[in-house]
């Protein structure tokens, strides 16, 4: 049986039936795109950086301790695996669309709640989050700007008086930035490229929310951050080439 092999550490057997249910329903493996030498990569940097900006979160701030967290977009678990074996919570939610994924993530997470949902249905409806884990993969600053849907369900989150105290987002702008300057510059954004793209995120998700970024972990294609209410400040980034983030998950074959 196939293997994904996290930090190292945490083996998680991809089982047969990821297969089996994709062709009985015609469609292809959610997981599937993963499983190529670039993607896995650039999934293991997405997991490493995930990961980094929740270890900075549980080292500054000591509310989080025990804490109640939700990850929407749970995928194949790959960050789910170094939380539920390594950190301390009260709860642990894990969210996923595919009902073979959030089949596999509670067969692998005893213990962990896993809901099969659309997570632009589900944002807004569960109280008492201290961290939210948004790795998606459709989010950028003009998104933001537009209201696109991530923001916009985003937004459905921190307005209420039961908003997660602290968030993680993956920013997909980040990856792109170079070939989109002028169009933020036409949004009226000070972007210049990867210098300030964070700083000018931070900014505007303060000047709508009352969040702004605390820390980044970054690598070629993305960004996350961690973000909480306060105005802007200088924040500490850190790059997952770096640091071998792109061995953080491996396939066994």
């Amino acid at each position: 049986m196939r293997k994904l092999l996290v930090d190292n550490k945490y083996e998680l057997p991809i089982p047969i039936y990821l297969d089996l249910d994709a062709k009985k329903t015609g469609s292809r493996p959610a997981y599937a795109s993963i499983l190529k030498p670039r993607v896995m990569a650039s999934v293991a940097k997405n997991a490493w950086c995930t990961v980094e900006a929740y270890k900075y979160v549980i080292h500054n701030y000591e509310d989080l301790n025990g804490a109640n967290i939700i990850e929407y977009f749970g995928g194949m678990g790959c960050v789910t695996a170094k939380l539920y074996h390594e950190c301390s919570t009260h709860s642990h939610i894990v969210v996923d669309i595919d009902e073979s994924l959030a089949r596999y993530l509670r067969e692998t997470f005893p213990g962990i709640e896993v809901l099969c949902a659309n997570t632009f249905d589900l944002v807004g409806t569960i109280d008492d989050i201290d961290l939210a884990i948004w790795d998606s993969p459709n989010n950028t600053l003009k998104r933001l700007v537009e209201k696109g849907e991530f923001y916009y369900a985003f937004k459905k989150d921190l307005v209420r008086d039961t908003a997660p105290t602290y968030a993680i987002i993956t920013d997909t702008g980040w990856g792109w930035i170079h070939l989109h300057v002028e169009k933020y510059k036409a949004l009226g954004l000070p972007v210049c490229g990867r210098d300030n793209y964070l700083e000018v995120l931070s900014d505007t998700l303060y000047d709508m929310y009352g969040y702004s970024i605390r820390f980044a972990a970054t690598h070629k294609e993305a960004a996350h951050f961690v973000v909480t209410k306060g105005k802007p400040k200088p924040f500490d980034k850190v790059r997952a080439e770096d640091y071998g983030g792109k061995d953080f998950v491996r396939l066994l074959e």
